[in-house]
């Protein structure tokens, strides 16, 4: 058995890299997990986490940082 963790991934605009980055997964007291839920419409029984993306990454190949932004924004 493995686990899965939340990731990205993007091709580097600079060399055409395939590259993946973890989704990070922050942490949030009950209270503020529970005001999230209501804020974003999730029902009591759906469970799971929030994560967020990183605000830059860079490239494996050729190191190049680049700004992210999120697939719904482009």
């Amino acid at each position: 058995m493995v686990e899965l963790r939340p990731a990205f991934s993007w091709d580097c605009p600079e060399c055409g890299v395939e590259n993946f980055c973890r989704g990070i997964v922050p942490e949030f007291s009950e209270e503020d997990a529970a005001e999230l839920r209501d804020e974003h419409g999730i029902n009591a029984w759906e469970s799971g986490d929030f994560v967020m993306q990183p605000e830059t990454v860079a490239c494996a190949k050729c190191a190049v940082e680049f700004r992210s932004l999120h697939y719904k924004d482009a």
